[in-house]
């Protein structure tokens, strides 16, 4: 993939934020089918309630990694950036 290409979306993971699953991947997580097991539960850990430190501490993996995971999910359609809303 070319990284200058305008047609790829890019998505900035801020510490702060949180991810919440699109209708797209809160139906997945309903199947319980259509992805692996590790990303259907980091799918269902996404709300407005936990913000992406909270994600890493659930799935227990460094934050390099949850970015790439994160931004994956976000470039399919499956979660969007949101703004926390603490509980």
């Amino acid at each position: 993939m070319a990284q200058n290409d305008p047609s790829l979306k890019t998505h900035r993971i801020r510490a702060e934020r949180c991810y919440v699953r699109t209708v797209k991947g809160d139906d997945m997580v309903k199947r319980k089918e259509g992805a692996t097991p590790r990303t259907l539960r980091l799918l269902a850990l996404c709300d407005e309630s936990r913000i992406f430190s909270d994600l890493k501490t659930e799935m227990d993996m460094p934050s390099e990694d949850l970015e790439l995971w994160l931004a994956d999910l976000c470039n399919r359609g499956l979660l969007e950036p949101g703004v926390a809303r603490r509980k």
